[in-house]
């Protein structure tokens, strides 16, 4: 994706056959690798607007996008035939559409409020269906809404808020949940694409605040350098720390659980011998 961004970029600046060739095989390449990407013909018409600026009419920056655009449609339909077949497209019985989008409002604001504090983390977050308190939901509702018409309130002084609130929006909509894959409300892993607009918008904002304070902005530049760097080692630690443990968690699972046949007859009210 980022290879793409830059591809664009460099498009935009001297553009020609070659490089808009670039743009189309890294795009192309990033969604055999993620066919979350669906949403980067969005992103790059975001871009035209700001930061590049450019002044061709819209039509023109639609139709520079339709080899994209079709990419991005063909891999959203392979993509959802193949899920479907595979079992794990959730029917409109199971959860109906208000429930999935109750659940895409709520998820959206949750995914926002663990990127600042990230407490009561898993790797699994069950779909709770239709038990989603309503104060939940218009709760969420209210910051997303309010979010929205702030950044669009500010757009004029401080356009990369609202750049980067909709990239936040626009890159998770295809996993928010209105398409419901698996039984899950949400999963963390489906926010690192979507996340980079909020921490663009971050950054561009504190730089913004301390442009004239130079010394004070490179201070926070370095202790920022420094707490990712820091939190770095503390996940390649973790990462070491489970490879050693690897080998060890299959014997202590085998060991632990029953067998099948012995789940069965358990389940069944009856027992088995060795």
């Amino acid at each position: 994706m980022l290879l793409t961004l830059v591809a664009y970029a460099g498009f935009v600046e001297r553009p020609g056959l070659v490089r808009r060739l670039a743009v189309v095989l890294l795009f192309a390449l990033g969604l055999l690798a993620k066919p979350m990407l669906v949403t980067l013909p969005v992103l790059l018409l975001m871009l035209d607007a700001w930061p590049l600026r450019r002044k061709e009419p819209w039509r023109h920056l639609v139709l520079e996008k339709a080899p994209l655009l079709a990419l991005s449609i063909a891999t959203g339909a392979l993509t959802f035939v193949a899920q479907r077949q595979g079992g794990t497209v959730g029917s409109l019985t199971i959860y109906p559409l208000g429930v999935r989008v109750a659940n895409a409002v709520v998820a959206t604001a949750t995914y926002l409020g663990k990127a600042f504090w990230p407490t009561r983390l898993a790797a699994f977050y069950p779909h709770p269906g239709a038990s989603l308190a309503a104060w939940k939901v218009a709760g969420s509702a209210l910051v997303l809404v309010t979010l929205t018409l702030w950044t669009i309130h500010v757009r004029r002084s401080r356009p990369y808020l609202l750049f980067g609130w909709a990239w936040y929006l626009v890159t998770l909509a295809p996993v928010v949940g209105i398409v419901q894959v698996g039984w899950q409300a949400r999963a963390d892993r489906y926010t690192y694409i979507p996340l980079i607009g909020i921490f663009l918008g971050v950054v561009w904002a504190v730089s913004d605040r301390f442009a004239d304070r130079p010394a004070l902005l490179g201070s926070l530049g370095m202790m920022g350098a420094l707490l990712i760097g820091t939190t770095a080692s503390g996940i390649c630690g973790f990462a070491l720390l489970g490879l050693g443990l690897s080998g060890l968690i299959p014997i202590i699972f085998s060991a632990a659980a029953p067998s099948s046949s012995s789940m069965c007859a358990t389940a069944s009210g009856g027992t088995t011998t060795s």
